[in-house]
């Protein structure tokens, strides 16, 4: 299993044919918990945006719904990255590290 790390930071994802934000509650470098908003259902899939605190180089990957669900009056909404690359992936896992040690 993938270390997760808390995160308060906003995601763009396709919805229809324009990008809705979200705020990112938890991230690995295999996906990313979403809170709030109404929940998606299992195997949608949407393309993501996003930049991790202090890095100008910004995400972008294809994810699916792997959980939805209602907890403590919101929508939680868990994705899977389906086109990390190995790069990202391992700007992901070293934002984890520095999490850790903060």
């Amino acid at each position: 299993m993938d270390e997760r790390v808390a995160v308060q930071l906003w995601v763009d994802h396709e919805r229809g044919k324009r990008f809705v934000g979200r705020r990112v509650v938890d991230l690995s470098a295999r996906g990313v918990r979403l809170d709030h908003g109404l929940p998606y259902p299992v195997g949608t899939r949407t393309t993501m945006k996003f930049r991790l605190p202090g890095d100008l180089r910004a995400f972008s990957v294809k994810a699916e719904v792997v959980a939805s669900r209602w907890h403590q009056g919101g929508a939680h909404t868990s994705l899977r990255f389906l086109s990390l690359s190995p790069d990202d992936e391992l700007r992901i896992h070293a934002y984890i590290e520095r999490c850790a040690v903060e």
